[in-house]
């Protein structure tokens, strides 16, 4: 999300998290550069920029803080890499953020529903009709018991 927004303080500390530095770290040097790489590569048409030359930058930004990569994030990077000539192909005018946007609604929207999101909505539903059907009969009740006791009060305060 942060990608498609160019959040380069956000992307600095997702890196800093999935790198996870045993040693301190120039987190302001890190977002300045991911910024510059933002500019650079993000809301560019796939025709003027590499994906290769993107993640080799990113590479070298992290190698030269020191920063480790799992193995199965370094084979995401070379998957990206190898894509690059497909995406040019299809539509050389897109951006970079114009694949991420409709990915991100899609895992923002897996994330806030999860895969049970049909039940949860149709048990919402039911307990939203037991209420209409029975808040006036729980209401009414409540009510009569307040009348009750108005009455025993009132009777009580006047004995």
């Amino acid at each position: 999300m942060a990608l498609a927004r160019s959040d380069g303080q956000q992307l600095a500390d997702r890196l800093i998290e999935i790198t996870a530095p045993t040693h301190p770290i120039d987190l302001d040097l890190i977002t300045t550069e991911i910024n510059r790489m933002l500019e650079l590569y993000v809301d560019v048409s796939l025709e003027r920029i590499r994906f290769g030359e993107a993640l080799n930058e990113l590479l070298q930004l992290i190698h030269r803080h020191g920063l480790r990569v799992s193995g199965t994030l370094v084979q995401f990077f070379k998957a990206l890499a190898m894509c690059e000539g497909m995406l040019e192909v299809i539509d050389p005018d897109s951006s970079f953020s114009d694949y991420l946007e409709p990915m991100m609604t899609k895992l923002i929207y897996q994330a806030f529903a999860g895969p049970q999101l049909l039940g949860r909505l149709r048990d919402s539903a039911v307990d939203a009709a037991e209420l209409s059907i029975e808040l006036p009969r729980r209401i009414d009740s409540v009510l009569g018991e307040i009348f009750c006791w108005h009455l025993l009060y009132w009777g009580v305060v006047r004995d």
